[in-house]
């Protein structure tokens, strides 16, 4: 899988000056932008990797449709039947879930 690296800023630098801002923390139609264009490049990556917006110190990946095929599911486990595992989880991100 090859994925564009947009988590460091160094990656991002080269993209433009102000990426830091408009990739990580701007409005969502300035990233999707930034997507649909990384996306149409003739390199044709997989997907973006990307520091997450609410926990910097973690990466997210986005995947692109083209990377469809290559993907497995295999969920062995149901989070929803395991409410320690699941309440830890939450708790690390400071969420709750909300009916």
């Amino acid at each position: 899988m090859r994925l564009v690296d947009l988590s460091s800023g160094a990656a991002l630098k080269r993209l433009t000056a102000h990426a830091d801002s408009r990739i990580g923390d701007g409005p969502h139609a300035v990233s999707r932008r930034w997507a649909a264009a990384l996306w149409s490049h003739p390199d044709r990556p997989d997907g973006l990797i990307y520091r997450c917006r609410n926990a910097p110190d973690h990466r997210s990946i986005a995947l692109f449709d083209r990377a469809s095929d290559a993907l497995v599911a295999n969920c062995a486990t149901n989070l929803l039947e395991e409410p320690p595992r699941l309440a830890a989880i939450l708790e690390h991100f400071g969420c709750a879930p909300t009916p």
